[in-house]
């Protein structure tokens, strides 16, 4: 490859783009008076009148997943020939990440024809599917997504204390913010107090998949500024 800093730097940015497409989805289903996915009756009139909003949703998570694997390839060469235990090991997570999104972007847009088809037959038997795709797709999948991209920030925002192959204070927003959402995540329900925190932890959320985006400039900034050095 090239160029692997600016490969990381477009995917990356492209991933945050996706994420906005996301939310732009799910703003567009609240206006049109289907906002609680966890209803069935209200999702499955979803798809019987707005399909494409339910199954595009699904091929932008599965974009998601195909730039998080071609950034996933370009840092692998970046950090090649012997990148350090931490980062291998958030390289893994990384990968767990993109298939968890993959997974999830296919179980939507495979799922809405098989629901409507049981929706046909019974309107029992497509809910109790819908609730099947919801557990397994929200509180599966994308758990297991969020969980896997902070332990890969954690990672490599530890790997680069000693490399400094980026800003530094990226690497404690990299591991301040993923240390937030998995306290939340593993321990929140032990805590009824913290359920004031939602809020919080939803936006830390987001914040999270925003930090490759710097993550890769600083990474391309750095490059170039090497670059010139050694000219």
């Amino acid at each position: 490859m090239k160029y692997p800093e600016r490969t990381v730097t477009v995917s990356f940015v492209i991933l945050t783009f996706l994420l906005i497409i996301i939310g732009v989805f799910v703003n567009s289903q609240i206006k049109l008076g289907f906002a609680d996915a966890d209803n069935p009756a209200v999702m499955m009139a979803l798809l019987s009148k707005h399909v494409h909003v339910y199954r595009s949703s699904g091929i932008v998570f599965v974009g998601m997943a195909v730039s998080l694997a071609f950034a996933l390839s370009a840092m692998w060469e970046i950090y090649s020939p012997k990148p350090s235990h931490a980062a291998r090991v958030g390289f893994l997570f990384c990968a767990f990440c993109t298939a968890f999104f993959l997974a999830f972007g296919l179980l939507r847009m495979q799922s809405t024809g098989t629901l409507r088809h049981l929706e046909s037959i019974n309107q029992e038997w497509a809910q109790a599917g819908y609730m099947v795709v919801q557990v397994a797709g929200t509180q599966g999948y994308i758990s297991a997504a969020v969980v896997s991209f902070a332990f890969f920030m954690m990672c490599i925002s530890f790997d680069n204390i000693k490399s400094r192959r980026f800003a530094i204070w990226l690497s404690w927003a990299g591991m301040a913010g993923p240390s937030f959402v998995l306290f939340m995540l593993f321990f929140g329900p032990f805590f009824p107090g913290l359920d004031n925190l939602f809020p919080v932890y939803i936006f830390s959320i987001l914040l999270i998949f925003l930090w490759p985006t710097f993550f890769g400039i600083s990474l391309l900034r750095r490059s170039r500024i090497s670059k010139e050095l050694s000219t």
